[in-house]
C-alpha cells in the first residue's frame, strides 16, 4: 500500500507540476491575447481614421471637379466672346477699307466736278460707279 500511496503522491506532484506549467502557459496565452486585442483596437482606430481621411479627400476631389467644370464653362464663354469680337473686328476692318475707297472716290468726283464748272449736268455719285457682275 505504501507503494501505491507513493505512486499516487508522485502522480499528484506530476499533475501539480503539469497543472502549474499549463497555468503558466495559459497565463502567457492570455497575455498574448490581451496584447493582440490592444493591437486590434489600435488597428481598428487607424482604419476608422483612414476611412475618414479618405472620405474627406473624396469630397475635396468632388469639389475640385465641380470647380474645374465651372472654369471650363467660363473658358468656353470667354473663347466664344473672343471669337465674336474677332469677327466684328474683321467686319469693321473690311468696312473701313471699303469706306476709304468710297471716300477717295467721292473726293475725286468733287475735284472733277469743280473743274467742270456750273454748266455740267450733275447726277448721283452712284451712277458713276462701275460694279462688276458676280
Amino acid at each position: 500500500m505504501r507503494n501505491r500511496s507513493e505512486e499516487i503522491a508522485s502522480s499528484t506532484n506530476g499533475l501539480k507540476q503539469t497543472l502549474g506549467s499549463a497555468e503558466n502557459g495559459l497565463s502567457g496565452y492570455r497575455e498574448k491575447q490581451e496584447n493582440l486585442q490592444k493591437e486590434l483596437h489600435k488597428l481598428e482606430a487607424e482604419l476608422t481614421e483612414f476611412e475618414q481621411q479618405n472620405s474627406a479627400l473624396q469630397q475635396e476631389i468632388s469639389g475640385l471637379g465641380k470647380q474645374r467644370e465651372e472654369r471650363q464653362q467660363e473658358l468656353n464663354q470667354i473663347q466664344a466672346d473672343f471669337s465674336r469680337c474677332k469677327a466684328r473686328l474683321e467686319v469693321l476692318e473690311t468696312a473701313e477699307k471699303n469706306l476709304t475707297g468710297v471716300n477717295q472716290g467721292a473726293q475725286y468726283l468733287l475735284k472733277n466736278a469743280a473743274r467742270l464748272g456750273n454748266n455740267t449736268k450733275m447726277q448721283s455719285a452712284g451712277g458713276c460707279f462701275l460694279f462688276p457682275q458676280e
